[in-house]
């Protein structure tokens, strides 16, 4: 039998708030530091539209915080676990779908900005 992703549900999902030590701890706060960085550099170079974003695995919401902060109206988290979008959903994301990024619920050419930090 063929495995997919819901096979390693318990693994995929880490995120920079994920840590078993101090030094984890901070190493992550650097990189999410520098990723901020360089999304923010990005999304400013491709002029996008920020009335709404798809937060494609989004996990626990990690970065929610991060594109209100980029001036992004509507963010939509998306993931395939219905226990870490219960946690991003209570962050406040405008609204959440458990569901696989190759079927999503969302008819075409309906969001302007489709972001994927970390999920591949």
């Amino acid at each position: 039998m063929v495995k997919s992703e819901y096979d390693y549900i318990d693994i995929i999902g880490g995120t920079s708030e994920t840590y078993k030590t101090e030094t984890e701890r901070l190493l992550n706060q650097y990189a999410h530091k520098k990723e901020v960085e360089l999304a923010i550099k990005l999304i400013n170079s491709m002029q996008a539209n920020k009335e709404h974003l798809l937060d494609l695995g989004c996990s626990i919401g990690s970065w929610l915080k991060d594109y209100q902060v980029m001036g992004f109206k509507n963010i939509i988290g998306v993931d395939i676990s219905s226990e870490r979008i219960e946690i991003a959903s209570k962050r406040g994301y405008t609204e959440t779908h458990v569901c696989n990024a190759t079927k999503l619920p969302f008819p075409d050419d309906s969001l302007s900005c489709i972001i994927s930090n970390d999920v591949v």
